[in-house]
């Protein structure tokens, strides 16, 4: 946090408004409750969140790294509540956030952020959009949503193709932040082919569901997609 954003007793407003926070009231912007950045900034939840967004700065994107892509083992771990309120963080910082909804298998972000069916990732890698399908969500500022756009019979033969690592090589020169989605690492491949272009993923388990054996495999799999695994996090919520 830089000097000028300290809270000061002269400052006048809420303490969200003196650190520069998006502080929502119950229901406003129509968003999913689960965006606790913003409808509880100073819950519990929030603080673990802001935690680890100031270890991963520290130990990835403070290292010159732009792109990272968050896994979950399987169903319920949380992948998709911790990628959205990470971003939100991220942008609260100043930094050009964007959030990619890659999980083309059970898509949640047009939802938390109230997008309805816009076009997006798919339709983007299938050329049949452009970039306008990148969407500033207000009132956040920084932060920009691709969401994951018209549904496919099979992902991963859109995801395969070349214009996955354009469209995120484009994404790294435009932000500084840009956070991918994935499908269930055990349940998809196409997890797999992503965090291949992303070179690196934060892996999300339920603290009191996910086994040893199943993280180890996974990391297997991402090895050989020489990837890396840059953080574990133990959801308990």
């Amino acid at each position: 946090m830089s000097e000028s954003s300290i809270y000061h007793p002269a400052v006048v407003g809420t303490p969200a408004q003196a650190l520069s926070l998006t502080q929502l009231k119950p229901g406003e912007g129509g968003f999913s409750e689960d965006l606790v950045a913003a409808y509880q900034p100073f819950g519990k939840q929030a603080e673990s969140i802001r935690s680890l967004r100031g270890q991963l700065s520290l130990r990835w994107f403070n290292e010159g790294h732009k792109l990272l892509a968050l896994t979950g083992l399987g169903q319920g771990e949380g992948c998709s509540f911790l990628a959205a309120n990470l971003a939100i963080m991220f942008s609260q910082l100043g930094q050009r956030t964007v959030l990619v909804d890659a999980n083309l298998r059970d898509p949640r972000q047009h939802q938390m952020f109230n997008l309805g069916g816009r076009q997006g990732l798919s339709d983007l890698l299938a050329g049949s959009v452009g970039m306008e399908a990148v969407n500033a969500v207000s009132p956040f500022a920084n932060l920009s949503i691709l969401p994951s756009g018209t549904p496919l019979p099979n992902p991963q033969d859109l995801l395969g193709r070349p214009s996955l690592r354009l469209l995120l090589n484009e994404l790294a020169q435009d932000y500084d932040i840009v956070l991918v989605d994935t499908p269930d690492g055990l349940l998809y491949s196409d997890t797999q082919i992503i965090v291949a272009e992303t070179g690196a993923a934060l892996l999300v388990m339920h603290k009191n569901h996910a086994r040893l054996s199943d993280a180890q495999a996974l990391q297997a799999q991402f090895a050989n997609a020489k990837a890396q695994i840059v953080g574990v996090v133990l959801n308990e919520f």
